[in-house]
C-alpha cells in the first residue's frame, strides 16, 4: 500500500467465522445515504447519522493471512483528535440528572444511553497487531480494524448486528442489559426493561413498515466477559431495497445507543453528555452486491498516534443505580483496554 492520505483500508472478521478479510481503496471525505453507495464497500458512519455513512469502494475481499501480508501503514494526521473523558463524578451526576429528567416525565423520556470515554496516552501502538488479539478472542463479535482519512484509526470487537443479510433474509437483534463479569445473579427487573425496550421499538419500526418478522424470546447472550439479554429478529426475502434502506434510517440509532423516544433521548444526549461520540454507537461494515453487513460500533477504540481513546455507555431508566452504571461502562471498556496492557503493557499512562 502506498503512504497516502488518500488510502483507506480495512481488516475484518465476521461473527462465527474465521476468515480475516482485507479491503482497500479510496474514502470520500462526505456522508453518503447507504442506497448511494456502490456495491462493495466498506462503510462507516457516525452515531446519529440515519442510513448515512462515509465509504470506500474496494475491488474485492482479499484473505488476509498475517503470515503473508507486510502491510504498510498509513501515515497519520500530527494534530491529535481531541476526546472528552468523564470523571466518575461527572458520570454519577449525569445519571442521576438522567434519573430526575426520566422520573418527572416518565412518559416523554423512558430511556437514555449515556456514553463514557476514557484516554490512555501511548507510547508505542501497532494497530494490526491489536486486531489480531481482538480476532483470536472474540470469536461472536464483528472484529475491525480500520484506517480512513476522514475517520482515522478504528478498532474494535461488536457483538451487536443492526442490520445483516444473506440471500434476501435479513436480521437484526434487540441487545441490552448487561451482568457483570462472574456475576452470580440473574438479571434484574431494570435490565430486562431495559432491553425489552429496545425490543419493542425493533417490532414497532417492522411493523409500521409493514415487514413481516420472526423473533426468539429474550435470552443470555455472552460476548467476552459480559453477558447481556438479545432477541433476535428475521425478516425476510420479500422486502424490495427501499423498504430496507427507510428500515435502518428509523432504526439508526436504536434504544440500545440512544434512548427512548428517540427524539427526546437523542435531545438530552446533545445537551448534556458533554463528549463527541464520533463513530461510537454508530455503524460499520460492509455493503457487497445482495449482502450487508452492518454492525453497531461497540467495544471500540480510536487511536491518533497520541493518545487511545476508549467508549463504553450504559442505558439509564427510572431504577437506574449511578455507580452500577459508571461501574458498567468500566466493564465494557475493559473489554478492550486489558489486551492494551497485556500486549503493550509497558507503553501506556492512563489519563
Amino acid at each position: 500500500m502506498e503512504d497516502n492520505s488518500q488510502n483507506a483500508f480495512a481488516l475484518f472478521r465476521l461473527p462465527q467465522t474465521k476468515q480475516i478479510w482485507l479491503v482497500q481503496g479510496t474514502c470520500l471525505n462526505q456522508l453518503s445515504a447507504l442506497q448511494d453507495i456502490p456495491d462493495n464497500a466498506f462503510v462507516l458512519s457516525p452515531f446519529n447519522a440515519g442510513n448515512t455513512a462515509y465509504y470506500f469502494a474496494f475491488d474485492q475481499l482479499k484473505p488476509y493471512i498475517k503470515e503473508n501480508h507486510n502491510l504498510a501503514l498509513p501515515q497519520e494526521n500530527n494534530q491529535p483528535i481531541v476526546s472528552n473523558s468523564q470523571t466518575k463524578e461527572n458520570y454519577i451526576n449525569l445519571v442521576a440528572k438522567a434519573k430526575e429528567v426520566i422520573k418527572e416525565s416518565e412518559t416523554t423520556l423512558k430511556k437514555v444511553v449515556l456514553a463514557n470515554a476514557k484516554t490512555i496516552k501511548n507510547i508505542a501502538f501497532n494497530p494490526v497487531l491489536f486486531f489480531d488479539k481482538l480476532a483470536e478472542t472474540y470469536a461472536n463479535a464483528f472484529v475491525y480494524c480500520v484506517y480512513t482519512p476522514t475517520s482515522e484509526w478504528w478498532i474494535g470487537a461488536s457483538p451487536e448486528t443492526f442490520i445483516c443479510s444473506q440471500n434476501a433474509a435479513f436480521t437484526t437483534m434487540a441487545l441490552a442489559g448487561t451482568l457483570p463479569p462472574n456475576a452470580t445473579r440473574d438479571f434484574t427487573s431494570k435490565e430486562i426493561e431495559e432491553q425489552q425496550l429496545v425490543a419493542l421499538f425493533i417490532e414497532q419500526q417492522l411493523i409500521e413498515a409493514s415487514i413481516p418478522f420472526q423473533k426468539t424470546e429474550a435470552a443470555p447472550y455472552t460476548t467476552g466477559h459480559l453477558t447481556h439479554l438479545k432477541t433476535s429478529y428475521l425478516f425476510g426475502s420479500n422486502q424490495n431495497t427501499k423498504q430496507i434502506y427507510e428500515l435502518i434510517a428509523k432504526l439508526n440509532p436504536t434504544p440500545a445507543v440512544a434512548g427512548l423516544p428517540q427524539e427526546k433521548a437523542i435531545d438530552f444526549i446533545s445537551k448534556h453528555e458533554n463528549l463527541n461520540r464520533s463513530f461510537y454507537s454508530g455503524f460499520i461494515g460492509v455493503k457487497e452486491a445482495n449482502n450487508l453487513q452492518l454492525f453497531v460500533n461497540l467495544r471500540c477504540l480510536n487511536w491518533d498516534k497520541e493518545v487511545i481513546t476508549l467508549y463504553a455507555g450504559a442505558g439509564i431508566t427510572a431504577d437506574s443505580n449511578p455507580e452500577s452504571e459508571w461501574e458498567e461502562t468500566q466493564h465494557k471498556m475493559n473489554t478492550l483496554e486489558k489486551f492494551l496492557f497485556i500486549i503493550f503493557a509497558c507503553g501506556f499512562i492512563v489519563l
